[in-house]
């Protein structure tokens, strides 16, 4: 037998895309359950003569764990920036603050009324306009 790395990664790509709940789009993450059946479906094609070496194996695996854990931090680090940014939009509520608007040089004062999520971001309510926070000049 011949090995034959195009097979093994139509194999892997097609069993992610099934994976995904039978979606039309094809995932580019490659969890651990596509990991595991990309090395048994390399394991099922190598050549008998001339086996992979296990090292190569295990090297894989720590590949595939560390690129895991860098996305578990990354997940970790969008959520804590995430719950900064509710906190200071919440610290803000019943305060004055002067924010742009569009562009403008001119800052326009009022008191933040309650904070609302768009798009999974706050968004101070001053008035009836919802402000972002990153437009807030000065708060007193």
């Amino acid at each position: 037998m011949v090995t034959r790395p195009v097979m093994v990664k139509e194999a892997a790509v097609s069993n992610s895309a099934t994976s995904s709940g039978g979606t039309s789009a094809i995932s580019q993450e490659l969890d651990r359950n596509a990991f595991l059946q990309l090395l048994v479906t390399q394991l099922q094609h190598q050549d008998p003569l001339n086996p992979t070496d296990n090292t190569e194996f295990i090297a894989q695996l720590a590949q595939f764990s560390s690129l895991e854990q860098m996305q578990q931090m990354n997940t970790g680090l969008t959520n804590q920036q995430l719950m900064t940014a509710t906190s200071q939009a919440l610290s803000l509520v019943g305060r004055e603050v002067s924010y742009t608007v569009d562009g403008s040089a001119d800052p326009v004062r009022g008191k933040v009324e309650s904070v609302r999520f768009s798009d999974g971001q706050p968004k101070l309510v001053v008035g009836d306009v919802e402000v972002d926070p990153a437009n807030v000049v000065q708060v007193w």
